[in-house]
């Protein structure tokens, strides 16, 4: 039952919500959007997850395989991407390829190269637990990525040039910075 308030500092009545007894949470890995007092579950429902544990469920089977992939469209703070959802290792594999092939000194690329070549083997995805995975699942790696701003034209890679299907970028997006999401790349416009 509510209670009331006698007045605020302007002196109009204020009506405060009843305190709702407190429940503690004991969720796996939904820990970016834990659920609502007012949730409830039974075997005849559905449970209500967040976006993110959705993504999580998506990007699964990727983290379980480095030969599985899938194209997402992500809308993150700096534009829309979309690219090859790909296993973190081969991401970073891949990212060492990068630094290697860029122009420069060959020691300072290659000693950065080996760091990523480095948290590549150390990455072992194919051994954990369905709760252990979707709890390590905290960003999205993207390969052949391609960031498209708001003029919904891609970006382009060099002043003037577009991008060719294949010659995107890596890109690393944190979870909790993907506002919306869906699976495929986006289509031409009706």
């Amino acid at each position: 039952m509510a209670q009331t308030d006698p007045a605020d500092a302007f002196g109009h009545t204020v009506e405060q919500p009843s305190p709702v007894p407190k429940k503690r949470w004991a969720g796996t890995f939904r820990h970016m959007n834990p659920p609502s007092a007012d949730r409830t579950t039974s075997p005849s429902t559905v449970p209500d997850v967040g976006a993110s544990d959705y993504l999580r469920s998506v990007l699964a089977p990727v983290h379980q395989s480095e030969t599985a992939s899938v194209v997402l469209t992500v809308a993150i703070p700096a534009g829309i991407v979309h690219g090859h959802a790909v296993h973190p290792a081969v991401w970073l594999r891949r990212m060492a390829a990068a630094v290697r092939s860029r122009p420069g000194p060959e020691e300072g690329k290659e000693n950065v190269a080996r760091i990523f070549d480095a948290h590549a083997e150390r990455r072992d995805d194919h051994g954990l637990t369905q709760n252990a995975l979707m709890a390590s699942i905290n960003h999205v790696y993207l390969a052949d990525a391609v960031l498209t701003s708001g003029t919904a034209t891609p970006a382009p890679s060099l002043p003037g040039q577009g991008v060719a299907p294949g010659q995107g970028t890596l890109w690393q997006v944190a979870l909790s910075d993907i506002s919306a999401w869906t699976i495929g790349a986006p289509g031409p416009s009706v």
